[in-house]
């Protein structure tokens, strides 16, 4: 939340929303500047301030984001990016970017920050301004060195995170004296300076970075966010120089506190023990914070989505009575006609499932794919067409628990061991137990449930056989196979859809339903006979996404920039 520091408001009065939704920020009521925000947005729009509009989105996506919504921030930020776009000011386009990369560190997609990241500076590098050039540059250096923190590229990102200091400390390149927004955006900075030197075993400079970060804070009287971070960092500076039991005893404090604001400083914490312990060359302790990381995000992440799901049905009740649409869905709200009102009221978990498929399927299809190949087996399998859209709507949902994996575990190109592979096996009762808490379709809660489970009876989580899988769930399991195994994944390269095919034929009567197994391969053959490029015709539901619109969007935008 930083475009304070670098940009000046529009009116007295989004100024001052603006403004306290700053505070609310740093002093971590997020859900409280959600809100605020949201309305804010409302306002400028019924107004016609565009450019209270632009910043006022940008503050409201950047909160989305903080509450684990990717998708809905990726669309609130699309918009303003429109906005934007329309003076193509450096500044405006930088903010946007670098808030943008900041989204994609939070949801553990570092590959992405990173371009991301590299299109704010390049914007960064347009600003007329040298003063704020040089703030903006500091800033978007950060962003990346924060990513290098996932992405291990431990080199790339202390040079980043260096040159980011330089630039950030305004009081040694100008002279000038900082505002509190300039301390706290170095402190923040020092902190990610900090992590990675602790990284690559520079204890004793970790520790100078962290005493200057801990003074400038208290010079600040740094808000309750920024103090939170310095005190984890300082936490975990303590596990690696001998205080081991403490720094763990205080990390674990912020994980179990409710005095911790925001889910993505706890799940911060959460990775911090699993690298403390790593570090201190004890493995079964980090195998067991990993399954403590992997029930927390399941239950946190499970709040917050059912949180956003009953924001969304709430807009939809507003929209049947007063005709003013969601913030949240303007401007990709899908029309009545395109889509049922039962698929309406899933849209927004259908959105985060799609992003947690970001991690092992970057095209963030998968479900959609799916989705549509269910529709069509069910189909050809003698079910209704009205049913069959019911099996495509369930199993679009297929893998809505995995919102609760973390992403380390998603994405890990290797093997998973056995507590690993416990939290991913978790996924289909968690999903579950959301979509029944989402009052979701009785077909698609047990197809989230079951969609793994065997023919032979060997499967999980209920070790049903035969019959007693439901037919929709057994339909979803072919196709999922199906589709899992012709794309890349972290851990193995595609298959062809021939070589997948046979693996369906081999696996039928053990793992799959064999009738169903049958009417499966004769359906794709068909299909591709008749369109070639399978994905093209299966993923046709996606171009209806707000979220992978405006991820696509995004994508072009950094593809055209060469960086």
């Amino acid at each position: 939340m930083r475009e304070d520091s670098i940009e000046g408001s529009s009116c007295a009065e989004f100024d001052c929303l603006f403004t306290r939704c700053v505070q609310l920020y740093y002093s971590g009521q997020i859900r409280s500047g959600l809100e605020l925000s949201a309305d804010a947005v409302r306002r400028a729009r019924a107004v016609g301030d565009k450019a209270a509009l632009r910043k006022l989105l940008t503050t409201h996506a950047i909160f989305q984001s903080h509450l684990h919504n990717l998708p809905q921030a990726f669309e609130t930020f699309s918009e303003a990016l429109d906005l934007s776009s329309e003076t193509q000011e450096p500044l405006h386009l930088f903010i946007h970017w670098h808030n943008i990369s900041a989204a994609l560190v939070y949801a553990e997609l570092p590959r992405l920050a990173e371009s991301a990241a590299r299109a704010a500076l390049e914007y960064a590098s347009q600003i007329s301004c040298s003063r704020v050039r040089q703030t903006a540059r500091g800033l978007g250096l950060s962003n990346l060195a924060y990513a290098c923190l996932f992405t291990k590229a431990y080199g790339l990102g202390l040079r980043s995170s260096r040159l980011a200091l330089e630039l950030l400390d305004c009081e040694k390149t100008s002279g000038a004296s900082p505002s509190n927004v300039d301390l706290a955006n170095l402190v923040l900075a020092l902190t990610i300076h900090a992590r990675l030197l602790l990284r690559v075993n520079m204890l004793e400079e970790a520790e100078r970075c962290l005493a200057k970060a801990k003074a400038l804070s208290t010079r600040a009287s740094s808000p309750k966010l920024t103090t939170l971070v310095v005190e984890m960092s300082c936490a975990l500076m303590d596990t690696y120089c001998g205080n081991f039991d403490r720094g763990v005893s205080r990390l674990l404090e912020f994980v179990l506190s409710e005095e911790t604001p925001s889910p993505v400083l706890i799940a911060d914490a959460h990775r911090d023990l699993v690298e403390a312990y790593l570090a201190a060359n004890r493995p079964q302790f980090a195998a067991e914070q990993v399954r403590q990381l992997g029930r927390y995000m399941q239950q946190v992440r499970s709040e917050v989505a059912l949180f956003h799901h009953r924001r969304h049905l709430g807009w939809l009740a507003s929209i049947g009575e007063h005709s003013v649409p969601p913030v949240e869905r303007d401007p990709f709200t899908r029309s009545r006609g395109e889509t049922s009102l039962t698929n309406e009221r899933s849209v927004v978990l259908e959105d985060l499932c799609a992003a947690a498929e970001l991690h092992d399927d970057p095209s963030g299809m998968h479900s959609h794919r799916v989705a549509e190949l269910a529709r069509l087996l069910a189909f050809r399998a003698g079910i209704g067409k009205s049913e069959s859209d019911r099996v495509a709507f369930a199993a679009r949902l297929h893998d809505v628990g995995k919102i609760g994996i973390p992403p380390a575990i998603l994405s890990k190109p290797g093997n998973l061991d056995l507590g690993e592979a416990e939290i991913v096996r978790s996924h289909a009762t968690a999903g579950a137990e959301l979509l029944a808490l989402a009052t979701i379709d009785d077909m698609a809660i047990a197809v989230a449930r079951h969609h793994h489970e065997w023919w032979s009876g060997r499967g999980y989580p209920d070790g049903l056989a035969k019959d007693e899988i439901p037919i929709a769930a057994r339909i979803t399991a072919l196709c999922e196979a199906f589709d899992a195994m012709t794309h890349d994944r972290p851990y193995r390269p595609r298959r062809t859809v021939a070589s997948a095919l046979d693996v369906i034929a081999e696996s039928a009567g053990r793992q799959f339903d064999p009738d169903l197994s049958v009417t499966f391969c004769i359906l794709v053959r068909d299909l591709q006979e008749a369109h070639g490029d399978l994905d093209n015709h299966l993923q046709g539901s996606a171009k209806r996404s707000g979220f992978l619109m405006a991820k696509e969007r995004f994508s072009q935008h950094i593809a055209s920039l060469g960086v």
